[in-house]
């Protein structure tokens, strides 16, 4: 289920062609030339009880229905479109979004499965599809305090920044405080292997992380061209692209308690090495000292009560620096066993979830995607993700997928 709607992102956009949009002519839906029987046949082998075409205005008419099996004339949509649409294996509970051609312009074209068998297809009205407006990397990160914005293997463009403060737009003060520093990168391909390996291989983003220097976005070449899909509801598509950055910003809010503890360890190993450091530059002056004393026999006796009180506090600072040692060496073995994917909120989600499938398909194969997917849904079209999953804005908005350590 691909679902987005505008929301805070209307401050960002402008009535210009969306980025990425495909051209009107030689476009993907007059090319594979369905007919009807192809159609049907699709349905039938899907299992379904019905499929019902709804117009802008909600009205529903059923088009067909394994008894009849016939396919009424279905006004609006082409049945290439139609057999795209329907093309999604297990996909109960789950929802498409695709552009269609609404004579010169575009409509959002919305299939959603039911449990009972019934796939439902709502059309928008003809649109004109908007993009957000430019915006320079030096704004992003004074806004939002992020790292460094990276012109990789390829350059980040104004409107994919302004697509980026979009995404970042959506989130609210603990959760920008969570991608704080965080850099983001325009590749070609990642440099790390897929938690999961997207089923048609196609991938659009990725998190690395790079120990006590935090986390890096790698945005890869496809993943702001939204093309002809897109997310929310019919009457107020988004770019697809959108969907993808606020789902790698909840992989980084997800890892983000890993990574705290991860940097705090380094800094109290830095702390520790400089006060061993003084330590030991303590036990030499000290030690020369004693030298000194038995050289002039005639001050030893002054000088040893004044070395026995260095010593005894040389010994207190010794056990506060071995006390320190075993805690770090401690926290170096959890810290250690740590697996940076599981992402502690992921495994919120999926407690929350308890035995239901995740609101999308790309979600359902791992419980870090199935959060990430949730999370975009949450901040971008939380009616899809309540219709999915029952419940489950009320588990975001609580607060419960930060509340995690």
């Amino acid at each position: 289920m691909w679902l987005v709607s505008w929301l805070t992102i209307a401050a960002f956009c402008a009535p210009t062609p969306w980025y990425g949009a495909p051209p009107l002519e030689g476009a993907w839906w007059t090319e594979t030339d369905a007919s009807p029987s192809d159609v049907r046949r699709l349905a039938k082998d899907m299992g379904l009880r019905q499929v019902v075409l709804k117009s802008a205005t909600g009205a529903g008419v059923v088009v067909w229905t394994p008894r009849r099996d016939h396919l009424d004339e279905v006004d609006g949509v082409t049945l290439d479109l139609l057999s795209l649409l329907l093309r999604v294996e297990d996909g109960v509970g789950v929802e498409m979004d695709m552009l269609g051609p609404a004579g010169g312009s575009w409509r959002g074209l919305t299939a959603t499965w039911s449990v009972d068998g019934v796939v439902a297809v709502q059309q928008g009205p003809p649109l004109e599809l908007m993009r957000p407006l430019p915006m320079l990397r030096e704004d992003l990160q004074s806004r939002y305090g992020l790292g460094a914005i990276v012109d990789h293997d390829l350059a980040w463009t104004p409107h994919e920044l302004g697509m980026l403060g979009a995404a970042l737009a959506t989130l609210n003060e603990e959760e920008r405080a969570r991608v704080a520093g965080v850099s983001f990168d325009r590749v070609i391909e990642a440099s790390g292997e897929p938690l999961v390996q997207p089923p048609d291989g196609a991938r659009f983003g990725a998190m690395t992380v790079g120990g006590a220097s935090g986390v890096r976005v790698e945005v890869l070449q496809g993943g702001l061209i939204s093309g002809f899909r897109f997310v929310g509801p019919v009457e107020r598509p988004a770019p697809f692209a959108l969907f993808l950055l606020v789902h790698e910003l909840a992989h980084v809010i997800a890892v983000a308690p890993d990574i705290a503890r991860v940097q705090r360890l380094a800094a109290s190993m830095l702390s520790y090495d400089m006060d061993r450091a003084k330590y030991a530059a303590a036990v030499a002056h000290y030690n020369e000292q004693v030298a000194l004393a038995e050289a002039q026999t005639e001050r030893q006796s002054a000088d040893n009560e004044q070395l026995y009180q260095v010593l005894e506090e040389l010994e207190l600072e010794r056990l506060a620096l071995e006390a320190r040692r075993g805690a770090i060496e401690a926290e170096v073995e959890a810290v250690g066993a740590l697996d940076l994917a599981r992402q502690p909120a992921a495994g919120a989600w999926v407690a929350f979830l308890d035995g239901r499938p995740a609101p999308t398909l790309y979600g359902r194969l791992a419980d870090a995607e199935g959060f990430a997917d949730a999370f975009a849904l949450w901040k971008l079209d939380p009616e899809a993700l309540e219709r999915a999953v029952p419940g489950a804005v009320a588990w975001f908005d609580s607060g419960a997928h930060l509340d995690v350590r």
